[in-house]
């Protein structure tokens, strides 16, 4: 006796709608049943679905050897079958990727944004400080050199290609660039010993620098005696060829400080004493 749907006809059970076949006792659609994909018994595989009585992959993915995969997400058949991402990728829109803000260097998935070996793109090194100790910083992957603490726990500040301890750098004393000659750079203030005075940011002696003569500022200068003394200073024992001026002589009576004893100072000294006396005595000038 034939099942539900099907005739005896010519000795055989026989479906009477168009596309069935009589299988184990009764009518399957054979065009459209995986398991009896056009005729009793042709299974088909994973993911295929059955067409018209051909197994074929469903829409969006493709038929990799007897499997069907979705070339765009399968790891092992990324992009075209057999085609294998490494186990820190995954398969995105067809292609082997590392995760977002990531870049395979290698075999590694790396974080561009963050590694400093590796900051915007694999092998891009992020800069190390000249001196000082500073250390290299990727963020959101843009190289940048952060300056850290030294061994006494002072933060060090980047002043050029260097980090350095605003606090006691000569070169730098309390800001970048400020420099502190001939003293201490103490807690970022140019300290002087007791001997020397601060002008500007140089320590200097006010009893014997030149360019700053007893105050800060007060440059010391010599009269054209004084030049020609120093050019030729046995110009003093030859006498004096002629009378000193009144603002000649106020001029020097100015520069008569103890710390000033240049050696053409003293001859013009002379040269003074020596035109007092012809004065006293009436006499004139040696010629």
């Amino acid at each position: 006796m034939c099942g539900s749907g099907a005739a005896c006809v010519s000795g055989a059970c026989t479906c009477s709608a168009s596309g069935e076949a009589y299988c184990n006792g009764g009518c399957i659609p054979v065009e459209a049943d995986v398991k009896n994909c056009g005729g009793c018994g042709v299974s088909c595989g994973t993911g295929f679905v059955c067409s018209s009585g051909k197994c074929t992959c469903a829409s969006g993915t493709s038929q990799c050897g007897t499997s069907c995969v979705n070339e765009q997400t399968d790891n092992g058949n990324c992009g075209g079958c057999n085609t294998r991402c490494s186990s820190v990728e995954t398969c995105a829109a067809g292609s082997c990727q590392c995760a977002s803000g990531m870049a395979l260097c290698g075999s590694t998935c790396i974080s561009v944004l963050t590694d400093p070996n590796n900051c915007g793109s694999c092998g891009t090194r992020a800069p190390r400080m000249a001196t000082g100790g500073g250390v290299a910083v990727c963020n959101n992957g843009t190289c940048s050199t952060k300056c850290s603490v030294n061994d006494a726990g002072t933060a060090l500040t980047q002043c050029g290609a260097s980090c350095v301890d605003l606090t006691s750098s000569s070169s730098n004393c309390g800001s970048c660039g400020a420099t502190c000659t001939g003293g201490t750079c103490v807690s970022g203030e140019c300290t002087c010993s007791s001997s020397s005075t601060k002008c500007g940011s140089t320590c200097t002696n006010l009893s014997t620098d030149n360019n700053n003569c007893g105050v800060c500022g007060t440059r010391c200068t010599m009269d054209k005696h004084a030049r020609a003394a120093r050019a030729r200073p046995d110009a003093a024992t030859r006498g004096l060829r002629r009378a000193v001026s009144p603002t000649e002589r106020e001029h020097f009576h100015r520069m008569r400080r103890p710390q000033l004893e240049y050696p053409e100072l003293r001859s013009l000294r002379k040269l003074v004493r020596d035109q007092r006396q012809l004065r006293h005595h009436g006499r004139r000038d040696p010629v």
